[in-house]
């Protein structure tokens, strides 16, 4: 289920999620709660398991930004605080039964959260995650030489609505 679409262009970075929910009897239905949201100068998407989610946006309190390196930033102090509200909360992102990834837009850059506890950054400066995912990147990347990112986002996530069975508008597309 779900896709997750972003950009990061000039410094900005852009992303858009669908609304979908569905079970393992592929079952689909419309959620109300976005799975994409800003918190304390983040970006973040999510696909998979609703409680990490959740707990993601409700629980994990991310740490401030540092811009020196964020690479490392990320793939130390920023997960170690991850794994901590999982920890708490009793989830485990890189579980067989449940796995769940997450983009993260920082300080203009654009990162992929894998389920292994590991951040890397694409050299296309766009992503997309979840089932949807393989339409939302063909799209971002025949669309290129759009000027308008928001407009990037939602062809992306309409290709992933037509293309997949598990993608559902409304989107929601957020900046920062």
């Amino acid at each position: 289920m779900t896709c997750i679409s972003a950009i990061a262009h000039n410094g900005k970075i852009y992303m858009g999620g669908d609304s979908a929910a569905s079970d393992e009897g592929n079952i689909v239905s419309t959620r109300k709660e976005p799975k994409v949201f800003i918190k304390n100068n983040y970006l973040i998407g999510y696909a998979g398991s609703f409680r990490f989610g959740k707990v993601v946006e409700h629980v994990f309190i991310p740490p401030k930004p540092q811009t020196d390196n964020l690479d490392k930033f990320l793939n130390t102090s920023f997960v170690d605080a991850l794994r901590s509200a999982c920890e708490v909360s009793k989830i485990d992102p890189s579980s067989e039964d449940d796995p769940s990834e997450l983009l993260v837009g920082v300080n203009g850059r654009l990162f992929e959260f894998c389920n292994d506890w590991h951040f890397g950054e694409d050299a296309n400066n766009f992503n997309a995650i979840g089932s949807g995912s393989s339409f939302a990147l063909g799209s971002l990347y025949s669309t290129g030489r759009m000027q308008s990112p928001p407009a990037r986002i939602k062809l992306s996530l309409q290709a992933a609505e037509k293309f997949s069975p598990s993608v559902r508008s409304p989107f929601t597309i957020l900046e920062l």
